[in-house]
């Protein structure tokens, strides 16, 4: 638990530089911040449940399951979530990514969506110019600059002054209040859908050619792929294995060893990691000032991550060796044996799956935690 307390701490200790800049920090399984918080500085919150209905003089940055910002901000808005939705005027720009994201009010700046289906509500204001890429995307406000839409599906009944580009790979459809001020081009398999009243200014369609696949010669290709991609990711995860014990047995044996030793410690210590460090990364990365620490955060991150992926398969032979000798000693052998057998595992629906992540939170914890004592040591 002493490990697992000082994992959290480093982790905060990125968010220092902003600690000097007065930011507030929210999280929780449930965060509510009632109209009656005041929040002036920059506030970062995090939450299965995010519900924000105070004013917020400065910018706003939200991750969580389902996020509702349902009070003003005077500054920019970052969030991501399953569900995402922006109720109330936000003075500066929006960058929101979700599963689902809604978007109701006045933007004073830029709007910059990525999600499932994004639904851009009648009523609402943009000032700024607005990008969207979603699978199903729905557009009926009103923005002043120019609107680029990415989608499988586009539906538009609203109001845009500038240029429109669309690249959709479905459906695109225009409602009869739909407004469009300057040129409209776009990118589908068939001409759009227009209805009566419909103003679309200057019209360019370019036909995009989809090509059509028959369900088995799809999944024929799909299984192909996914062989060639398994026989390859076979091959890397051995020839690195191997070449971890046979050149770093002093490291192997580190890792393997506290692994076995604290594998419960370990493994809460990873699983904490592999949730946490991604979503306080993207919160820095949607602020200005912390976008730099947040880049840099997301590389070590993505480093720590493939060596825990190569440390997996060591450890799954460590784990066999001891099951049948009762005893473990290095070797490429057993790292081999490891390489071949968490692959195999990892086919296994559900169990296997569950069994692989065990294992690789358990490296990864492992990893972050001698990682820590060794700089601690040489401070």
């Amino acid at each position: 638990m002493k490990t697992l307390t000082t994992s959290i701490i480093v982790a905060l200790i990125v968010l220092s530089p902003f600690s000097a800049l007065a930011a507030q920090f929210e999280h929780g399984d449930i965060v509510t911040l009632t109209e009656e918080r005041a929040l002036v500085d920059n506030i970062y919150v995090a939450g299965g449940q995010v519900t924000v209905s105070a004013l917020a003089q400065k910018d706003l940055y939200v991750a969580g399951g389902k996020v509702l910002q349902n009070g003003d901000v005077w500054g920019d808005i970052g969030a991501a979530g399953g569900t995402v939705d922006v109720f109330k005027s936000v003075r500066g720009d929006v960058r929101v990514v979700g599963g689902q994201v809604t978007i109701q009010g006045t933007v004073g700046g830029d709007v910059i969506i990525a999600g499932g289906a994004v639904t851009i509500l009648k009523g609402t204001t943009i000032t700024g110019d607005i990008i969207v890429a979603g699978g199903a995307v729905t557009m009926d406000g009103s923005v002043d600059g120019q609107a680029k839409i990415y989608a499988g599906e586009v539906r538009m009944n609203g109001t845009v002054q500038g240029p429109v580009t669309i690249f959709s790979h479905d459906l695109v459809t225009f409602g009869g209040e739909t407004v469009l001020g300057s040129t409209l081009t776009y990118h589908a398999p068939t001409e759009a859908t227009v209805a009566d009243g419909a103003q679309l200014g200057v019209v360019t369609f370019v036909p995009l050619n989809v090509p059509k696949v028959d369900a088995q010669s799809a999944a024929a290709l799909m299984l192909g792929i996914m062989s060639v991609l398994f026989v390859a990711k076979l091959i890397a995860l051995a020839v690195a294995s191997i070449l971890v014990a046979e050149y770093y047995p002093r490291i192997t044996r580190a890792v393997v060893t506290a692994s076995l030793a604290e594998f419960g410690t370990k493994l809460v210590i990873g699983v904490a990691l592999l949730i946490a460090v991604p979503v306080i990364a993207f919160m820095l990365l949607l602020s200005v000032i912390g976008s730099y620490v947040g880049g840099i955060v997301l590389v070590l991150y993505g480093l720590v991550f493939l060596v825990a992926g190569v440390f997996s398969a060591v450890l799954t032979g460590a784990l066999v060796q001891k099951a049948l000798k009762r005893e473990v000693h290095s070797g490429w052998k057993w790292s081999l044996i490891g390489a071949v057998l968490i692959s195999a595992i990892g086919l296994v629906p559900f169990v296997g799956w569950v069994v692989v992540c065990v294992i690789f939170a358990t490296a990864f914890g492992t990893i972050v935690s001698l990682g820590h004592k060794h700089l601690t040591h040489h401070a």
